[in-house]
C-alpha cells in the first residue's frame, strides 16, 4: 500500500509540475450585488487547474487540483465553473495592462517607450 501511494504521489508530483510549464488558460468571475463582493478565477492546464476566490481587492484563497487525464479535467472544470454561473458570478474580461479606460470610456493605449513622438 505504501509503494502504491510513493507511485501516485510521484505521478502527481511530476505531472504537475510538467503541466504548470505549459499554457496557461485563465477565467475570472464576479459576484457583485447588495450582499456580495466576490471574486473567483480559475487557471488550468491540461491536467490541472487552480482556482482563486475571497473578497474582491484582496488576495484570497487558492487551491489546486490534478487528473489523470485531461478529459477528466475538462469536465471537472466545466462543472465547476457552471456552479458559479448558476450563483450569480458573471464573467469579467480583465483589461491587458496597455489599454486603460478614460471617464468618457473611450479605450486608449499607454504609451510605450519606444514609441517615437
Amino acid at each position: 500500500m505504501t509503494s502504491l501511494f510513493r507511485m501516485l504521489n510521484s505521478y502527481f508530483k511530476d505531472r504537475s509540475e510538467s503541466d504548470m510549464t505549459t499554457k496557461k488558460n485563465k477565467r475570472y468571475f464576479e459576484n457583485r450585488d447588495s450582499t456580495h463582493n466576490k471574486f473567483w478565477q480559475i487557471e488550468w492546464g491540461d491536467t490541472w487547474f487552480t482556482t482563486s476566490w475571497g473578497k474582491i481587492g484582496t488576495l484570497g484563497q487558492s487551491t489546486t487540483k490534478t487528473f489523470f487525464n485531461s478529459d477528466v479535467c475538462f469536465r471537472e472544470r466545466e462543472k465547476i465553473i457552471n456552479s458559479k454561473l448558476n450563483k450569480g458570478y458573471a464573467e469579467v474580461k480583465k483589461q491587458s495592462k496597455s489599454e486603460t479606460k478614460d471617464t468618457s470610456g473611450i479605450t486608449v493605449r499607454d504609451p510605450s517607450p519606444f514609441d517615437i513622438f
